[in-house]
């Protein structure tokens, strides 16, 4: 097939003919090393009727045999002689499935999901866990839930990593625990047990951990039990939308020494073992956008993940009522299209690294916005990210 004809995912930055016949269709290609490329790059090259995957590292080889393999499945009486090259801009490609809202995958879904994110060139999964792992001592949190067990994730930490994608481990550690607190023997350890009142006329139910050295110590345990089930250093404690935040049990603290202080204390208390123990550890920036005045406070180790939904100038003409635009401002949710670099501007000037993420909102509907997620990684690029920047969606 000409080679303006190839449909390849994803669109390699570079790819051109070369002189020559085509190469037999079952050619078998030699790996070899090339240096220089950027990591996790590769080159393909067809000609001379040889096949060469050039790459220095193995994602690198294992994306220059994926491609090859569309460019046979699309051609017929040979492959025309050409140069393919490519590498990614984000050294970490990261892809989060929410699987707290009701839908469990089935491992046979998440098998297919990993080849599709092969395919894609991702290489981290998470899989974003508020009552869904099946903690031994917590049965009644998730008995209904059909949770992931360890031995589930163990397999899945094999299979992602038989495809060159990392497993991380995640599990909320702060906000959206109401799957716990709405239980009788958990209720006590939130930050409003009895409620949080938004505005007047709109209470939720309790959904937030107060900030205390028990609740770090219970969060630890749960982590104790999840993390020997991964191979990846990496860990998500999320602690994004805390609701009420400093409000309740610990509004004495919070009075005393700032809801970001005591933010970045409970954080230090979760974080610092697991930082201790070599791991890096990722929160959203959320709580700690709205308190910038501790970033630069921020213990190494810890990466917030910057993360908007809305694609930059998407929301032009549209208005919130006022009474919802209330309720958003008074929980702490940005509901803005000025896309990121609003948002990462306390970490580029605080020289704190920081990860980007774009969402699709998928949770709210059954294609997901993914014309505003591709664009969110768009306008992630453009605001210039810092070292070690990855992208989740």
């Amino acid at each position: 097939m000409p080679l303006d004809r190839l449909v390849l995912l994803p669109r390699p930055r570079e790819v051109r003919p070369l002189p020559g016949p085509p190469v037999g269709q079952d050619a078998q290609p030699e790996d070899v090393v090339v240096g220089g490329l950027p990591r996790e790059g590769f080159e393909l090259r067809v000609g001379d009727d040889r096949v060469v995957i050039g790459a220095g590292d193995d994602n690198g080889r294992r994306y220059g045999h994926a491609l090859l393999a569309q460019v046979r499945a699309q051609s017929t009486g040979g492959i025309e002689p050409m140069l393919v090259r490519d590498w990614p801009d984000f050294p970490i490609r990261s892809y989060l499935l929410d699987i707290s809202r009701d839908r469990v995958p089935t491992m046979e879904y998440l098998d297919r999901l990993i080849e599709l994110l092969a395919l894609c060139r991702y290489n981290e999964l998470q899989l974003y866990t508020e009552h869904t792992f099946a903690y031994a001592s917590h049965r009644r949190v998730w008995s209904d839930a059909s949770p992931m067990t360890a031995g589930e994730t163990r397999a899945l930490d094999a299979r992602c990593a038989a495809a060159g994608i990392e497993l991380a481990a995640n599990q909320n550690t702060l906000g959206h625990m109401g799957r716990w607190l709405r239980h009788s023997a958990y209720r006590g350890q939130a930050e409003h047990p009895g409620g949080f009142e938004v505005v007047a006329g709109v209470t939720l139910p309790p959904e937030t951990l107060a900030p205390t050295a028990d609740n770090a110590a219970f969060v630890l345990s749960l982590l104790d039990e999840l993390l020997p089930n991964f191979s990846s250093r990496r860990v998500n404690l999320n602690m994004d939308e805390a609701f009420g935040f400093g409000e309740g049990v610990s509004r004495a603290h919070a009075e005393a020494m700032g809801k970001g202080p005591l933010y970045l204390d409970y954080l230090r208390r979760i974080a610092g073992p697991l930082v201790a123990d070599g791991r890096t550890v990722l929160i959203w920036a959320d709580m700690l956008a709205h308190h910038a005045d501790v970033i630069p406070e921020l213990p190494a180790g810890i990466v917030p993940v910057v993360w908007t939904y809305e694609a930059p100038g998407s929301l032009a003409g549209f208005e919130l009522p006022r009474r919802v635009l209330e309720i958003l401002t008074r929980l702490g949710i940005d509901f803005d299209d000025r896309g990121f670099a609003t948002k990462v501007a306390p970490f580029v000037e605080s020289q704190t690294p920081f990860w980007v993420a774009g969402g699709t909102s998928s949770w709210n509907s059954l294609t997901g916005r993914i014309s505003n997620a591709l664009a969110n990684l768009a306008d992630a690029a453009a605001v210039g990210l810092t070292e070690g920047a990855g992208a989740s969606s």
